[in-house]
This record gives C-alpha cells, structure tokens and sequence, in this order.
C-alpha cells in the first residue's frame, strides 16, 4: 500500500475503521501513508509499515470483526521491516498488539499514548514518545525489544507492565 502523491499531506485513506493487508509493506520509511481514521490495523509480510495521523486520535484497535475480513489484530510485520505511527494532533491508543519480527517499533503521538498489549520488536528497539503529554501502560501491555526501549513523554510516564531487553546476537 503506497502513498500516490508524496508531494501532499492530504490524508490518502478517511475512514473510521481501516483494516490493510499488504505483501510488501504499508506505507514507506520516506512516505508514511496519511491518514484521518479512527481505528486502524494493519499487517504485512516485508517493507514495514508507515502511518501517519494529521487531525485525531488514532486507535490501533481490532477492526477486522466489524468489517467481515479476517482477523489481523494490530499491527504486524511478519517477516521483516520497521513499524512507526505518528499521531500529529491527538492521542494514540493501542488496544491491539504491535509486533515486528525484524525491525524497529515507534509510536508517536502529540498527546498522551496508552498501551493495552503487547508492544514486542523481536529483533530491533521500542521507541515511545508523547510529545506534550504522557504515556501509560497497563499490566496486560509487556514492551519487549532486543536492544533498546525507550519512553519519552513531557509530563508522566505510568508503566504497570513488564519491559524486557536483551543483548542482540
């Protein structure tokens, strides 16, 4: 799933609920696709996935149930690529997990960031960052990385889940 016109930062997809399937990739590292949605998920074999949010709060929730597709859960990459989300406007709430086999996983937002599951970058680092507000983490939401985990926000940062690291091979 590519962004047509890379020149713009019209939103390429408006809907409540957007559920994508890609073989290679969802967006790119130089062209996220821009988006105005309530809801998303999103899952790819290679190529990562690059999303862009410019005016609301953005859910990476289960929407494959309501739409009659099959499940996808989140936001994956199955074999290879890097996961980032940026939030320009609002906040960002993940109620579904956000894996990638073999890349980095960051998550942006210019409010407050909620992590409700898993948050797991098997071969790569976890950035989390809430601009101007704060980031908290239930005890349902484990952050795992092999290398490096961080989490910046302005005002607070609220974790009552488990973060792991390891030393990378």
């Amino acid at each position: 799933v590519r962004d047509p016109d890379a020149e713009t930062v019209l939103p390429n997809v408006t809907a409540e609920k957007l559920a994508m399937k890609a073989g290679t990739g969802i967006g790119t590292a130089t062209d996220a696709l821009d988006l105005h949605v309530a809801e998303v998920e999103a899952e790819t074999v290679t190529g990562g996935i690059n999303l862009i949010d410019h005016d609301r709060d953005l859910k990476i929730s289960d929407v494959t149930p309501g739409l009659n597709l099959s499940a996808i859960s989140g936001l994956n990459v199955t074999t290879s690529g890097a996961i980032k989300v940026d939030v320009l406007q609002g906040s960002l709430t993940q109620d579904q997990q956000v894996k990638s086999v073999l890349g980095d996983i960051t998550l942006k937002a210019k409010t407050n960031i909620t992590a409700n599951n898993l948050i797991d970058s098997d071969d790569g680092q976890v950035s989390i960052t809430a601009t101007e507000g704060s980031i908290t983490t239930t005890s349902v939401a484990p952050i795992s990385a092999t290398t490096d985990v961080t989490l910046t926000a302005k005002t607070d940062i609220s974790t009552a889940s488990t973060i792991t690291t390891q030393a990378g091979n």
